[in-house]
């Protein structure tokens, strides 16, 4: 099968079956009732009935900031930097070590993405973060509970379920992250040929980043 057909007709089935989806290994433990209050806050941070403003002005805020990334002098592999913390949380969140199959084929990260950039349509008039590689862990991602994303994967899939409108913004942010993460990299894009993990990093590197900084101004 065609690498971009999976990864275009993957998204709306993986994100479909994240409402019921298991969170594996630690990710499926009970969350601190303080975690919990701090993922209901960001939660709420969202309205469901807006759905996703501005695609189009949301994707080219985006690219941006990932060609400021790309462009970023190279990083030192052994860095404990943002690079090295958006790889942890992904893996201690879906047991995963590959971050490819983690955002392509893993409904937990792609429920999380989905929230993230749906979130960040919403908010395009915030300042945006400078973001590079090798750059510190931005305070407010080092602060968060360890426990905080997959108590906030729990609230997203417990809103979906219930909240039709929820559900459908984030089918339509997933579908258009999808379709970024295809099109940067494709003729004329910013990247060579299908997606690599190192590409897909970076993307999720750039999105997690704007996304949870910007919304928690």
């Amino acid at each position: 099968m065609d690498r971009r057909t999976l990864i275009v007709g993957g998204g709306a089935a993986a994100l479909a079956a994240v409402t019921a989806a298991t969170l594996p290994g630690a990710a499926a433990a009970a969350s601190d009732p303080a975690t919990a209050l701090h993922a209901r806050r960001v939660l709420n941070l969202v309205n469901a009935d807006l759905g996703a403003i501005n695609l189009e002005g949301a994707t080219g805020l985006l690219k941006t900031s990932l060609t400021a990334y790309a462009e970023s002098a190279p990083r030192d592999p052994g860095a404990d930097d943002l690079l090295a913390w958006v790889r942890r949380r992904i893996t201690n969140l879906t047991g995963s070590d590959s971050i490819d199959a983690a955002v392509n084929e893993n409904p937990e990260t792609r429920a999380l993405l989905a929230f993230g950039f749906l979130s960040y349509t919403q908010r395009q008039d915030r300042p945006q973060p400078k973001i590079s590689r090798s750059m510190p862990v931005p305070a407010v991602l080092a602060n968060l509970e360890p426990d905080f994303l997959p108590e906030l994967l729990r609230q997203v899939q417990s809103k979906a379920k219930t909240s039709p409108s929820f559900a459908t913004a984030l089918q339509t942010g997933s579908d258009h992250m999808t379709q970024f993460i295809v099109a940067a990299d494709g003729p004329g894009g910013t990247g060579p040929g299908h997606p690599t993990d190192e590409d897909i990093l970076n993307w999720v590197v750039v999105l997690i980043v704007v996304a949870i900084v910007v919304i928690s101004k």
